[in-house]
């Protein structure tokens, strides 16, 4: 009985030290705790003393340990090298297998189990505007107006509280405060007001570019020429907030409520943005073809709608020029950029039901796409093309360019505004041009009209101007003879003096005119023809 029972305590000791010894084979390598292994070398030097002498109540150590690892800050105040530490012991751990910030298992190292939805791609982050420089980097200085919660869709499209400074123009997220882009103030050239087409309820666009062409290159540095476009009900819907800074009175706050006309608010807006503001007029053109959506100007549309390549938007006609707006890029034509009187503006019509509206935009002499032309070398100008206008604009557009083609490529001088024009010439004159040599004759025939009316009534009057007629007829005619003429002495010099033109031809341009204003058939060449 002692000899088994002295046995069995042996088999029991053998088999306990059989359990205390190390795994071999494929586990031989492998650490029995691996995550300290690695995190005990990087430990500050009290938390390793201290773990080296670790107790069964040792509580509060491995408390620290779990602050340590887990990125927490250390308890009490001795911060000594304490987050040096763990920023290198956390590095050590990720690169480790399977100790990914995700959480995902991976690589031949200890693997934990990974959660549900570990393995799932991350979402793709928010598409943002590539503005070059961050918007938060730029110092605009100090705000003047700010106008909350508007939407714009460019240079950003979202909502945001635009806010003009002193130096420049930011886009604030209303939520965060941080600035999603920003626009010199000094790039800024011009604003346009625009009474939206395609809406349901009345509405304005706000449209300020920095360059009349648009910047249509495509890269990742900023835009040479950034646009803001923004939009607002002509009727507010909800109120409207608007802040101005350095008033008098000190920050004044303005609210629009509903039901009120929102267009003064675009007006202080464009004004604080100190450009020159324009509008399209009913008075200066008018559309055949207003539609059924709502307008905010009132008194019909001042523009056609018209598609640029697959693009639709609006060409809108003004005293000023001619602006492509709403469909981004904007782009305008001044009247002194368009190439000429013959060919800055024209019209293709095959079937007459739509036409195409090319304009020509002169040839830049400096900067990037310089016209380099030689010596008598005509500028071939720069064609744009707006298909699918309606057949029905064009006498609307043929009236546009009657009144403002005597202005097409004239530059402007300082100082001195742009004049409208009436153009009594239409696209008839070359049949003017042609007769113009006969006009000594037209003189004539008056004179000889004139005799006759006098001797028909018997007045000396009549008489007497048939007298000085025939005179002005012996003296252009010895001016003829003379081999030079001094300009400054030629009849049409002076003051109050007019071309004479006879009654027959006067009765033409007359009958002309009226037809292109009614529509009808060209009478006047069928009695130039019949003369």
């Amino acid at each position: 009985r002692l000899q088994v029972s002295h046995d069995h305590d042996a088999f029991t000791r053998s088999s306990t030290e059989c359990t205390s010894l190390p795994m071999t084979g494929s586990n031989e390598a492998e650490t029995v705790n691996p995550y300290l292994s690695v995190v005990a070398p990087l430990l500050p030097p009290q938390l390793s003393s201290a773990l080296t002498q670790l107790r069964p109540d040792a509580d509060a150590t491995i408390d620290t340990l779990i602050r340590f690892v887990s990125g927490s800050a250390a308890p009490g105040d001795d911060q000594e090298g304490w987050k040096e530490r763990q920023d290198a012991a956390l590095l050590a751990l990720q690169g480790m297998g399977g100790s990914s910030p995700s959480g995902s298992a991976s690589g031949s190292g200890t693997a934990k189990r990974s959660r549900e939805g570990d393995n799932e791609p991350a979402a793709p982050e928010a598409k943002r505007t590539k503005l070059g420089t961050p918007a938060s980097a730029v110092d605009n200085g100090d705000a003047r107006f700010v106008l909350h919660a508007v939407s714009v869709t460019s240079p950003v499209r979202k909502k945001v509280d635009l806010t003009v400074c002193e130096r420049g123009v930011e886009f604030v997220n209303p939520t965060t405060g941080a600035a999603e882009a920003s626009v010199p103030l000094a790039d800024l050239k011009r604003a346009f007001i625009l009474p939206t087409r395609g809406k349901t309820k009345a509405h304005w666009t706000l449209v300020v570019l920095s360059a009349d062409t648009a910047d249509t290159r495509k890269s990742a540095k900023a835009p040479a020429a950034p646009q803001i476009i923004l939009g607002l009900d002509a009727i507010a819907s909800s109120a409207i907030k608007c802040t101005t800074h350095g008033t008098d009175a000190g920050t004044m706050i303005t609210t629009y409520k509903p039901g009120e006309h929102t267009r003064d608010v675009l007006l202080t807006l464009a004004a604080s943005l100190r450009v020159p503001v324009f509008q399209p007029s009913p008075d200066v053109f008018k559309s055949a073809c207003p539609g059924l959506s709502a307008n905010a100007s009132g008194g019909g549309v001042p523009g056609v709608e018209a598609y640029r390549a697959a693009k639709v938007g609006t060409l809108w006609f003004m005293s000023e020029g001619i602006l492509w707006g709403e469909s981004k890029p904007c782009e305008f034509w001044a009247l002194e950029d368009l190439l000429s009187k013959d060919d800055g503006l024209r019209m293709i019509s095959a079937t007459g039901r739509t036409c195409t509206v090319l304009l020509t935009r002169k040839t830049p002499r400096e900067g990037e796409g310089a016209a380099e032309l030689g010596e008598g070398e005509e500028d071939p100008g720069i064609e744009t093309a707006f298909s699918m206008v309606d057949g029905r604009e064009q006498d609307a557009i043929n009236k546009w360019v009657r009144e403002h083609r005597s202005l097409f490529g004239v530059e402007k001088r300082p100082g001195v505004g742009a004049v409208t024009v009436q153009d009594d010439s239409d696209e008839e004159d070359s049949d003017f041009e042609a007769d113009s040599e006969s006009d000594g004759g037209s003189a004539s025939s008056d004179s000889e009209e004139s005799e006759e009316d006098g001797d028909e009534d018997g007045t000396e009057e009549a008489q007497e101007s048939g007298d000085e007629n025939e005179n002005d007829g012996d003296g252009e005619e010895e001016e003829q003879e003379e081999e030079e003429l001094s300009p400054e002495h030629h009849p049409l010099m002076r003051a109050g003096a007019m071309p004479k033109m006879s009654k027959a031809m006067t009765d033409m341009v007359a009958n002309m005119v009226v037809g292109d204003m009614m529509g009808g058939d060209n009478d006047g060449e069928d009695e130039l023809q019949d003369d």
